[in-house]
Parts: structure tokens; sequence; C-alpha cells
């Protein structure tokens, strides 16, 4: 079976943890000289988890999202394989520089219970109840979506000799 596996990037851990260095280390030297301060240590408490997340993302590589001639399976769902039979469409949306992938889908896939809140927030930004996350992926997001576009409307049949091609010219 053909597929294409997508995984984390390094590259943008890397970038969190540096990002949250510049708020850590300066509120721990701070600490050190003697200030001791409530702002410094919610700062360091808050950006730390930050580190958490980052060396999460650097040393995990097990695939975030796997696109097979089957369906999609994302991790972060907690969902099974979404099956092509049941997408309908595909479209980006970008959230302050995240790129998502939204599958317009039918109720059999999501058909587990969304909380409310979820709901009036997936609706308050066009989005729909499964979302692909690809903010952590090492992946262009227009080149997915069109490939997923692609797939929704190929036959059983083509799917994975389309995977195939897909994987040759990138």
């Amino acid at each position: 079976m053909s597929e294409i596996t997508l995984y984390k990037s390094p590259k943008k851990a890397l970038r969190l943890l540096g990002l949250c260095s510049l708020f850590v280390l300066p509120g721990c030297y701070l600490i050190y000289k003697g200030r001791k301060y409530l702002p410094f240590i919610a700062s360091i408490g808050f950006f730390g988890l930050g580190y958490i997340i980052g060396f999460f993302h650097l040393f995990d590589k097990s695939p975030q999202i796997t696109i097979s001639s089957k369906g999609i399976w994302d991790t972060t769902l907690k969902l099974d394989i979404i099956p092509w039979h049941s997408i309908y469409d595909a479209y980006t949306l970008t959230i302050n520089k995240q790129a998502f992938i939204c599958l317009v889908t039918n109720e059999e896939v999501t058909g587990k219970k969304i909380h409310k809140l979820t709901r009036m927030l997936n609706e308050g930004i066009e989005a729909q109840k499964v979302n692909l996350n690809l903010s952590a992926v090492k992946a262009d997001p227009n080149i997915i979506i069109s490939l997923i576009v692609q797939l929704i409307n190929e036959p059983q049949e083509g799917r994975s000799g389309l995977i195939n091609t897909f994987k040759k010219t990138t």
C-alpha cells in the first residue's frame, strides 16, 4: 500500500525552544541576582512549558499525518483512519500563521460528541469538525491540499498511482 507520511519538523521545534529561552533565561538571571518577583517566576513557569513541548516535538519520531490510498490518519485527532468516501471537500485555513487543512466530512466520521464550545469556535472561524494541523509538520500546505483534493476526486483504483506519482515529484 502506498502512503505519504508527514513528520514533525525539528526546525520548528528548535525555533520554539529558542523563543522560550528569550523569556526563561532573563527570568532566571534576574531571580539569581536577587529579584524574586512574581512576574519572573510566572514567566519561567509559563515559557518553561514551551521547553517540554519543544523537546517532545524535537525527539518524537512518530508520524503525525499519514495519507494513504485508504484515507487520512492524523495522530492528533484521536480518530481512526478517515476513509476517502467520507471526505467531500478540503480547504486550507490560516490562523495566526498556523496552517490547517479543514476536511468536510459526513457524520460517520464526526459522529463522536464534540463539545459545544469547540463546535461554536469552529463555526466562528469557518473551520470544520475535522481539521489537520500542519503547524508542526515540515510540509507545504498548498501542495498537501492539492494532493488531498485530487485524491478525493480520484477513484479508488487510481489513488495508489497518484500517491506514487506525487512521491516521485517531491
